[in-house]
């Protein structure tokens, strides 16, 4: 399993490109926190979600609560913190070849972090403690 923080990826369009950049393997998406456009750019996001490259997405925050309510997707699985997330998507990218796990939420930190760089350091963090 390889993985990229991409926590940087606050809108739609640059969680796109984090996508797209993995066109040959099967993603683990980790997205969501605070929407900073009143949840105006949701149906961007689920579009970006339809990439046949993600198998599984974990989602998180507020937007991630709002997807899921939107959108009935079998591949979204609903996380409560940043820890339950990269378990859930250690566990879901073991059942995949070629996996790789991503974090670029689409979506501003405020809602579950004191900042972007929080929400990078924590996942950094958490990575480090898999085994």
């Amino acid at each position: 399993i390889r993985y990229y923080d991409d926590n940087f990826s606050t809108t739609p369009t640059s969680t796109k490109v984090a996508v797209e950049a993995f066109p040959d393997d099967n993603v683990v998406l980790i997205v969501g926190g605070r929407d900073k456009t009143d949840y105006e750019d949701l149906p961007e996001i689920y579009e970006i979600l339809q990439a046949p490259q993600i198998q599984k997405i974990i989602l998180i925050g507020e937007s991630g609560h709002e997807l899921e309510k939107r959108y009935a997707n079998d591949r979204f699985i609903t996380a409560e913190s940043l820890e339950e997330a990269v378990n859930t998507a250690k566990q879901e990218a073991e059942k995949l070849n070629n996996s790789v796990i991503i974090m670029s939420p689409a979506a501003a930190s405020f809602d579950m972090f004191e900042n972007v760089y929080d929400r990078g350091d924590k996942f950094k963090n958490l990575i480090a403690t898999l085994s």
